[in-house]
């Protein structure tokens, strides 16, 4: 008796303090109109971005086919064949016309997707977008600047990452056991993939939508979105080989549309993280954030006597047999309690 009795406390707790935030919180991110948006964006960026690889890829001091090779792995088999002959149809003919042009579209294409990006997270969060067009894009720009230095610094630890060990062990003396741990630490490929969108997702959710607050609130969300990246890249192929079939995926519209849903998945799972990072604040600072909340008084009745006095909030007004009165000022009484 005494376990049901507390079992009712806490749901009616969870109803009245948890539940509206989350209500709140779930239909300000409106997750799928913005990774939708995100999406947008993203593809707008796709096809200069191969042009400028494509270009880039025989500078590197690396062998063609293990870069084109680490590109494969990387992509579902169903977004493969549409991403990988882009690449082969311009290696070898590096031009540096070319690749002018293409950084200039990538900059502008790139640093629109960033505006984007930003304005949804900063959606999510709650935070005001008040911003001139100019500082807005100036920002996004150094964002994504600062993003691809990270990227190639991160690629190039991937790549020549043993290498760089096996220099540094000949001049320093290092224990056998270290040795052979992070050996099988540089050979584990998933792992150095999990931690790169781990250090991606914590840099989206910290520093792009700038929401000034301790880094321990962007880690959960990156963490969330990182698992959920990873299981769209493992799961992807299954999905599209029981649910779409070849028949979509055989023709190159169909792999067009399979790219679709793929970014358009990996949006959800960015947008999610943010979700996830604004309730946990939220519940760190619950009485807080109910205080900030306007004051309102709803009335609910049979006649709708009072649906035009004041603003209802937190769901849609219900017919009932007799008028009830709700407190003043809600949100606040419960946040004190």
């Amino acid at each position: 008796m005494i376990n049901e009795k507390g079992g009712k406390l806490m749901f009616a707790k969870f109803q009245q303090k948890y539940l509206p935030v989350i209500q709140r919180s779930v239909q300000d991110a409106y997750v799928g109109g913005s990774a939708a948006e995100m999406s947008y964006y993203t593809l707008l960026a796709l096809i200069p971005l191969l042009i400028l690889l494509a270009n880039v890829i025989p500078i590197i001091p690396m062998d063609t086919g293990q870069v084109i090779q680490l590109i494969t792995d990387f992509l579902p088999d169903q977004v493969a064949p549409f991403i990988i002959p882009v690449l082969k149809q311009y290696l070898g003919n590096v031009n540096m016309g070319v690749i002018s042009l293409s950084s200039i579209a990538i900059i502008w294409s790139g640093s629109t997707g960033f505006t984007s990006l930003q304005r949804v997270l900063k959606r999510v969060y709650g935070i005001d977008h008040k911003n001139n067009m100019i500082f807005t894009r100036l920002i996004s720009f150094f964002l994504a600047f600062a993003l691809v230095l990270v990227v190639a610094v991160f690629s190039l630890l991937y790549m020549f990452g043993e290498a760089f060990f096996q220099l540094l062990e000949a001049h320093i003396s290092l224990p056998e056991q270290l040795v052979q741990i992070i050996s099988g630490l540089l050979s584990v490929q998933d792992l150095w993939l999990v931690l790169a969108l781990f250090l991606f997702n914590s840099y989206l959710y910290q520093v792009v939508p700038m929401p000034g607050w301790h880094i321990k609130y962007s880690l959960i969300g990156a963490s969330v979105s990182t698992l959920m990246m990873y299981l769209i890249s493992t799961l992807f192929s299954y999905y599209v080989d029981y649910f779409v079939g070849q028949s979509l995926t055989s023709s190159t519209i169909g792999v067009f549309v399979v790219l679709m849903i793929y970014i358009y998945l990996f949006c959800i799972s960015i947008v999610s993280g943010a979700l996830i990072n604004i309730l946990y604040y939220r519940f760190d600072h619950l009485s807080d954030y109910l205080r900030e909340q306007p004051a309102y008084i709803n009335r609910r009745s049979s006649t709708w006597e009072a649906a035009e006095e004041e603003e209802i909030a937190y769901g849609n007004l219900k017919r009932m047999d007799a008028p009830i009165r709700f407190e003043d000022n809600y949100f606040s009484e419960v946040g004190d309690e």
